[in-house]
């Protein structure tokens, strides 16, 4: 039985008095379609070039608006409190799991609207021109490989047949959620897009994707942690030139850092990461 049958028919299950109830994390989604009627007040917002990225949100009550994306999915509430945010269900269970003030669509709803989920070669080609973005001297939005990558992910967004779009899909939330801030959420879905695309290639996990985890947990201030996360990165990647620049800066040892910043300056002292992290 899918996602969509679940909800068809718990459509028609009655849970009791909504205004009685208090929606939060670990409230259930199943049933709240029940408070939607022909009176019901919705409106949409789209928010890319994604086919799931449009949004109905349907007020089923003053205070709670059920957010439902295009193909017909409920994934979260809005709560419109003095500070208006969100509760999403991001694993797919039905079930609010995560508060974040940044409107999105769990990845889910991607994962069942992608027809094609395989092992193609399309995605690792992909994500080995992200990494040669980043060895690269330009910054990642002034590289030519950026723009003709930009062609595949529109593709991705509207051709459900697209193979492994929804892996593509994951990774533009990581980008957007990450240029907003979110890094706790980015750190999930970074996890989400590891496991699946270990799962579906059969692989270790992908360059690009510890280049991701190190750069958010540094920004996070969880230097242990990156650390952890470089030194894996450099044992497979040692001439990965961003792992070398947080090698750098994740250094302790204030002789050590120094002659490790010297070096890499001397040796890629032209590369956008290094000229911003290092030199500027």
């Amino acid at each position: 039985m899918n996602k969509k049958t679940i909800f068809l028919i718990m459509a028609v299950i009655s849970i009791g008095t909504l205004k009685a109830q208090q929606i939060g994390i670990g409230t259930s989604l199943r049933g709240l379609t029940n408070y939607i009627s022909t009176e019901t007040r919705v409106s949409r917002v789209d928010l890319g070039i994604w086919a799931e990225n449009a949004v109905y949100i349907y007020e089923i009550l003053p205070q709670y608006s059920l957010l439902i994306s295009a193909n017909f999915y409920p994934f979260g509430v809005l709560v419109k409190d003095d500070d208006p945010y969100y509760l999403l269900d991001i694993t797919g269970d039905s079930v609010l799991d995560t508060r974040t003030n940044r409107l999105h669509v769990s990845p889910w709803v991607a994962s069942i609207n992608s027809k094609v989920a395989n092992s193609e070669t399309n995605i690792i080609s992909i994500f080995n021109t992200w990494y040669d973005i980043f060895q690269n001297d330009e910054p990642p939005g002034d590289s030519q490989l950026t723009q003709n990558l930009a062609f595949e992910y529109v593709e991705a967004g509207s051709n459900l047949n697209y193979p492994n779009r929804d892996l593509l899909f994951l990774h533009s939330l990581y980008d957007s959620l990450y240029m907003l801030g979110e890094y706790q959420l980015c750190l999930i879905y970074l996890s989400f897009l590891d496991n699946e695309l270990i799962s579906r290639i059969q692989s270790g996990t992908h360059a690009i994707i510890l280049i991701y985890l190190v750069e958010t947990l540094f920004k996070m201030q969880d230097y242990i942690k990156a650390s952890y996360a470089n030194n894996f990165l450099l044992e497979g990647n040692p001439d990965c030139i961003p792992g070398l620049v947080y090698q750098v800066l994740l250094e302790d040892d204030p002789g050590t850092r120094n002659l490790l910043r010297e070096a890499l300056i001397n040796s890629h002292g032209t590369h956008w990461l290094v000229r911003d992290k290092l030199i500027n």
